[in-house]
């Protein structure tokens, strides 16, 4: 599948920009390339490193987690695929964002963000676009969580 293509051709900001409140694109390059580091740890950690050049703090949190009002909580999960009777992980991940309002937003490549509504359980959300171009349960890995400074 070609979606991360599709995602990166777009000059609008993508998941992870939106969600740390930036204006421009910025891609985890890092994750490009590098199969053995696409497993949701591995994700984490690359977007804890990258907030940290961007002199953003962050901590790994559990999901009853309430950010206060200097604070966002950010979702992450990547896509694992099965093949050939191994499992490999895909590069892709996706994240999500539940800002001192209460409610969790989601973003994908050119399409609007999206406010997800007061009762959405971020651990059952099907994790897809308004238009479905991303299949149903795509990224089906564990969620981790990250509070992020605002």
């Amino acid at each position: 599948m070609k979606l991360l293509n599709l995602i990166r051709k777009n000059k609008d900001v993508g998941c992870y920009s939106y969600c740390i409140g930036l204006k421009y694109d910025r891609i985890l390059k890092e994750t490009r390339n590098q199969w053995e580091k696409t497993d949701i740890n591995s994700i984490a950690e690359i977007v804890r490193e990258d907030l940290k050049k961007i002199k953003i703090s962050s901590q790994i949190v559990d999901k009853t987690f309430v950010p206060s009002i200097n604070e966002k909580l950010l979702a992450i999960r990547v896509c694992i695929l099965y093949h050939d009777g191994d499992y490999y992980h895909d590069v892709d991940y996706h994240i999500v964002v539940k800002k001192n309002d209460g409610y969790w937003y989601s973003k994908f490549y050119n399409l609007p963000a999206k406010k997800l509504a007061t009762n959405t359980n971020i651990e059952i959300w099907n994790w897809r676009d308004t238009k479905k171009i991303i299949p149903r349960n795509y990224y089906n890995s564990k969620i981790v969580y990250i509070a992020v400074q605002c």
